[in-house]
């Protein structure tokens, strides 16, 4: 793919404009960064094959990023932000159905499915670079927070003898397991059922949640 230029500045240039060059490049290296993690995984890119994708070199580079670490980190910012926005489309103020739960989980393989060969290379990146797992480590922290916030990780029934410290523990194991799976399954290509997967992933959630099985469905 041809790079695509960034305007030519002079030396004498306002500021506002060499700023806008600059942001221009930095956001030229960052897509660039995503594609090349999409087609080569974590392990496999290098920075001067991101530098190489946009046209601009390994000190280049340098300029705006400090790490292939920390270009990854920013490269997945749109899916948390996406997940964010996820979570704030659950139904707040009321226990959701079953069905609004399964629509929810419909919607979030749909999007981990969109975005898979970039959180292949996140998973990668994880394993091996001590920021990037601490990094995912707050994310699932601020999901739960959130969940919380939304009013779904608390008893939702005198029913439920459970805990709110076991409630989001079991919330924070199915978490871990739910995306162990969709992994498996949408990354590396586990043959599984999707309209099952989908069921089964909203009851396990329900049940996690609620602390009750949900209705047959």
């Amino acid at each position: 793919m041809a790079a695509e230029k960034a305007p030519r500045v002079r030396a004498d240039a306002p500021v506002s404009l060499r700023e806008a060059q600059k942001t221009f490049t930095r956001a030229r290296l960052l897509q660039g960064a995503r594609e090349v993690f999409e087609e080569l995984g974590y392990l496999d890119t290098t920075v001067e094959e991101i530098a190489e994708r946009v046209g601009a070199s390994r000190g280049t580079f340098y300029l705006h990023f400090p790490s292939k670490a920390a270009v990854m980190k920013e490269a997945v910012a749109s899916w948390r932000s996406s997940l964010q926005h996820f979570t704030a489309s659950l139904p707040a103020g009321h226990e959701p159905t079953f069905e609004e739960l399964r629509a929810w989980v419909e919607n979030y393989v749909e999007l981990y499915e969109q975005n898979r060969l970039l959180l292949r290379a996140w998973h990668q990146a994880v394993v091996v670079e001590p920021e990037l797992a601490h990094a995912a480590v707050e994310e699932v922290t601020l999901s739960l927070e959130r969940w919380t916030d939304v009013g779904l990780l608390h008893r939702t029934s005198h029913r439920d003898e459970r805990s709110d410290a076991e409630i989001s523990t079991q919330a924070l194991l199915l978490h871990a397991l739910s995306e162990r799976f969709l992994a498996l399954w949408l990354v590396h290509g586990m043959p599984v059922d999707r309209p099952t997967a989908v069921r089964e992933i909203a009851r396990s959630w329900y049940s996690t949640l609620f602390g009750e099985s949900p209705p047959d469905v």
